[in-house]
């Protein structure tokens, strides 16, 4: 890419290349790739690998996904939460509780997920069940009524 186009390789380049050979069923040139890359992988890398090998069953792979994850911030609790809907999914339910037993010993809760949005050049979170919001009660009874219409 540097050589062709003059664009310099970052993570981001790395991490798309990833996800593409990862969701294309190529986990091992995913790894490959890897291990090869001109930048150190980061949690963006493992995360995304990991999602590979949730798709396409790759335990070991995954294995090694985790444990990099971890290595990186064994506090991230959003990658406790992603090992364990990994697991979820092919009904590896030892391996749930092992994950949920892990948080606990280092003391982490998932933090509830928010989502953002940009209303008048200004950003807004807000989350599931948020009730901090000024327009809280003209938001749900909105919401009310598009159910009752719905």
């Amino acid at each position: 890419m540097t050589t062709e186009f003059g664009v310099p390789t970052g993570i981001e380049h790395c991490v798309c290349i990833i996800d593409l050979l990862g969701r294309s069923g190529k986990l091992a040139e995913a790894e490959a790739f890897i291990d090869k890359m001109p930048v150190p992988p980061n949690d963006l890398v493992w995360r995304s690998l990991l999602a590979s090998c949730k798709i396409h069953g790759n335990l070991e792979l995954e294995r090694k996904a985790v444990d990099c994850l971890f290595e990186l911030d064994s506090n991230d609790d959003s990658a406790y939460a992603l090992y364990s809907n990994v697991c979820a999914s092919t009904q590896r339910w030892g391996d749930v509780e092992n994950v949920r037993n892990q948080m606990e010993s280092h003391n982490l809760k998932k933090k509830p997920a928010c989502s953002w949005i940009k209303l008048k050049n200004k950003v807004v979170t807000f989350g599931m069940g948020d009730q901090f919001h000024p327009k809280t009660a003209q938001i749900y009874g909105k919401v009310r009524r598009a159910k009752k219409d719905g």
